[in-house]
């Protein structure tokens, strides 16, 4: 079976009218996982749930004010105990 001139003509309008739906959803689609991938990695390895649950500690215990500054973070860090650092290792492990 041919197809008649006209066929054509209508699938390649089709085909087009299809690629100026996809072109623009593949960047889309490529934006969302890299943004998935980001948060995984930020949220997982950069401040996994164990660095916050230190922090808490930390402040509980009173080695750390409520509303700590960076600098005395810094500082904490900077002086720590082995025996604390051992503890807490998720908090200053990133800072180096």
């Amino acid at each position: 079976m041919s197809w008649t001139e006209e066929q054509t003509k209508e699938s390649v309008r089709r085909q087009k009218k299809a690629l100026l739906i996809a072109i623009p959803i593949i960047p889309i689609v490529l934006f969302a996982l890299m943004a998935v991938f980001a948060y995984v990695v930020h949220h997982w390895f950069m401040e996994p749930p164990e660095y916050h649950v230190q922090i808490e500690q930390l402040i509980e215990r009173g080695y750390l004010s409520k509303d700590f500054t960076v600098t005395e973070y810094l500082d904490f860090c900077e002086n720590i105990e082995q025996s604390l650092y051992d503890t807490y290792d998720y908090v200053c492990r990133w800072i180096d």
